[in-house]
């Protein structure tokens, strides 16, 4: 039986119920018979829910899990209230922080979830199959391959190590090579197509999936695993399929198996949210640095702030603990770090809902670098928060701030994402203007740091 997607929102508990009624309704959710126990085989750590009591409780995670005939959407709340009227809006917002991550669709390609109910993962391959589609019918990958064949002339070399056969001396061993569409990357493609064809249920999406695999008809066959495709390189004339792979990578690295108890098949591709919240916030400020700030200012993510400490027993004082704040701005006179956490804040709480590991990470940021001002930066889950703190040292002081980005904004109209990038720039302003109260003679670039 075919089944409509089901949306299920983070940190939502959900009761759960059988029945032939499958879908949510409030906070209920109906399940087929037996649906819900396969929830203990799959995911056995809880890491995609909670489950206790026939409750289910999704952690912060997006994207589909399929199981058998039913699609999990898993979505991210970003509303307060009344998220499940908003569902359109926070599924947009969600492809469009992706698009600043490892899956590189961009704004135009959320039409599609205006005309029709697609779950996310028949939306990510309909794109990928209709872009690749297009780029391998105007520009096939080929590259030079080494082969070995029994030809009646010579090519290339001789192979003189290949053993005499009395019924082949009419024909030459040869060793050459050949300009040959047959390539590790459309091997990668044609495989990944194929399982593609297992997943997908929209008739459009497949049709798009058959034209790549025509295309794809002379490449032979074999199936790759996520290691094997890592270690693909492209050069600089096959750049154009950098997307493509990615998303292969991607699609590779999430598991496709059969629950052998049950013979029903099982596919996720899940990511975290707090790591594409880090990935988008970080994504914007580099794109919009000039805006920002200015021409003479650096955007740094995941810089390399060095080691909280260093083990003098090792070999040049082996450094421990790395620390790498998500964004460095390297303003000439106030240097800041902003480190994104997604997680929920209380504006009741006298410290905020900022949890104590938070806090001695930012302490050990400032310590460790000639820092003026620091942010700790969430998602604004209905609670505004704007905190200006001090972090004491022994010989110095910098600035906390603690504040709330809104992600509720349609951000992909013109209107919501204008709204998006004022409040983003009134809080890197609010942090430099902050850090003048600390401001360092003579800063020293990161990579001057120990």
């Amino acid at each position: 039986m075919k089944y409509n997607p089901i949306s299920l929102f983070e940190w939502v508990e959900y009761s759960v119920q059988e029945g032939e009624n499958v879908g949510v309704v409030g906070t209920i959710l109906t399940l087929p018979p037996g649906v819900f126990k396969l929830f203990d085989e799959i995911d056995p750590k809880e890491i995609i829910c909670k489950r206790k009591n026939n409750t289910l409780k999704p952690n912060s995670l997006a994207g589909v899990v399929r199981i058998g005939g039913i699609s999990f959407q898993f979505l991210p709340k970003l509303f307060k209230n009344n998220y499940e009227e908003h569902k359109s809006i926070i599924t947009k917002n969600l492809i469009l922080m992706l698009s600043y991550c490892d899956i590189p669709f961009k704004v135009s390609d959320l039409s599609l979830l205006d005309h029709e109910e697609l779950d996310m993962l028949d939306f990510y391959i309909d794109i990928f199959a209709n872009k690749l589609n297009t780029l391998l019918v105007r520009n096939q990958h080929r590259q030079y391959q080494k082969k070995t064949d029994y030809l009646k002339f010579s090519k290339g070399k001789l192979n003189i190590h290949s053993s005499v056969n009395p019924t082949k001396l009419h024909v030459i061993p040869c060793i050459f090579s050949e300009f040959s569409y047959d390539t590790p990357l459309n091997r990668l493609f044609k495989y990944c197509v194929m399982l593609m064809m297992r997943h997908v249920k929209r008739v459009k999406t497949k049709e798009h999936l058959r034209q790549i695999l025509l295309i794809l008809e002379p490449v032979s066959y074999k199936p790759f695993t996520y290691n094997e495709s890592k270690k693909l390189v492209l050069d600089r004339l096959s750049r154009a399929f950098e997307p493509f792979l990615k998303f292969c990578q991607i699609y590779l690295s999430h598991s496709t198996l059969s629950l052998q108890a049950s013979h029903i098949e099982f596919f996720s591709l899940l990511v975290p949210m707090e790591k594409v919240f880090e990935q988008f916030i970080a994504g914007v400020f580099d794109k919009y640095r000039k805006e920002f700030f200015s021409e003479k200012v650096s955007v740094k993510t995941q810089y390399n702030k060095g080691n909280l400490i260093s083990d003098p027993e090792k070999v040049d004082g082996e450094g421990l603990f790395q620390l790498r704040p998500d964004i460095f701005i390297n303003h000439p006179q106030t240097p800041v770090i902003i480190d994104t956490k997604y997680k929920l804040l209380n504006e009741t709480d006298n410290k905020a809902g900022v949890i104590e590991s938070d806090a001695y990470q930012m302490c050990a940021y400032g310590a460790k670098g000639k820092v003026t001002a620091l942010m700790l930066l969430y998602p604004d889950t209905g609670d505004k928060i704007f905190r200006n703190w001090e972090i004491p040292y022994e010989y110095t002081k910098k600035g906390l701030l603690v504040r709330t980005i809104t992600l509720s904004h349609d951000l992909s109209s013109i209107d919501g994402w204008n709204k998006f990038l004022m409040e983003l720039f009134s809080y890197a302003r609010d942090l430099l203007k902050y850090g003048k109260k600390y401001q360092i003679n003579d800063p020293l670039e990161m990579h001057q740091i120990v």
